[in-house]
């Protein structure tokens, strides 16, 4: 499925989860943790999903979706980040972004060297941005 897709689904339906065969979260804070194990078990996706307490410097792997739900400036406090832990042509969500920041502005914010420590040939391609009210969320595919 694609970033896109995925954050369409219905997660408690055979047919969004039926290909995914495992799923790992990050959060920093223990609270959001506990709501969102919580809400795993709920939906029974505990043998998919694990999720853990930490930030991303945590994470060694490469991974195919990364999801970021953040405020704008801590999005910039780790655009670096999502390219490091992104598998090739992997797809990022990030959302939590007002309407004040665009799609071409955020992109342009991963292309930025002195904010992402990746040089130019390191690239992101947005597919798609999705707005709900005031807020935004923006689909991207990394570029190898």
């Amino acid at each position: 499925k694609t970033a896109y897709e995925i954050y369409q689904c219905d997660w408690s339906s055979d047919v969004c989860s039926s290909d995914l065969s495992s799923l790992h979260g990050i959060d920093v804070q223990e609270a959001a943790l506990e709501n969102a194990i919580g809400n795993v078990a709920l939906n029974g996706l505990s043998p998919r999903i694990s999720l853990t307490l930490g930030d991303t410097e945590s994470a060694q792997d490469a991974y195919n979706l990364i999801t970021a739900n953040l405020e704008i400036g801590i999005h910039l406090s780790i655009l670096g980040e999502y390219y490091r832990l992104a598998a090739p042509h992997a797809q990022l969500i990030v959302a939590g972004v007002r309407d004040s920041v665009t799609a071409a502005q955020f992109s342009d914010l991963l292309h930025n060297e002195a904010l992402t420590g990746w040089d130019s040939t390191h690239q992101w391609q947005l597919v798609h941005c999705v707005e709900s009210g005031e807020w935004k969320a923006f689909v991207f595919t990394k570029v190898e």
